[in-house]
């Protein structure tokens, strides 16, 4: 069972346009084969969007599919929780957390959020 991956991660837009992306390292499942997303949003700046985490799997730990296994859903306003665990088993060995920021198009966003891969056994 991990907890949590970031603890307070400052997290700001490039301006309008993309996304900002953010990866964890790698958190091996062990013997465990599901997995929970849990997402911590504690303060959102002007031009805030929605921030959301994804958990990514993969099977060497490097390679990762960029289809996401799990999603906390969305967070649009601070403070917020959002949680999601994923429906059966998970065939991959390796999971990292996808976090991505978005802003409403008329500026640079930025939000400070806190996220957690918990693993167990499914099933």
């Amino acid at each position: 069972m991990t907890g949590k991956l970031v603890e307070d991660l400052f997290l700001e837009t490039p301006g309008t346009g993309p996304a900002l992306t953010w990866y964890s390292s790698p958190v091996s499942l062990g013997g465990d084969n599901g997995v929970m997303v849990e997402l911590w949003l504690t303060s959102a700046g002007d031009n805030f969007n929605d921030v959301e985490a994804f958990a990514e799997g993969s099977n060497d730990g490097v390679n990762f599919e960029p289809t996401a296994i799990v999603s906390s859903g969305g967070a649009t306003a601070a403070p917020a929780w959002e949680k999601s665990s994923g429906s059966g088993v998970i065939p991959w060995a390796w999971v990292r957390l996808r976090i991505e920021l978005t802003d409403d198009t008329t500026g640079t966003a930025t939000a400070l959020v806190s996220a957690a891969v918990r693993t167990y056994r499914a099933g």
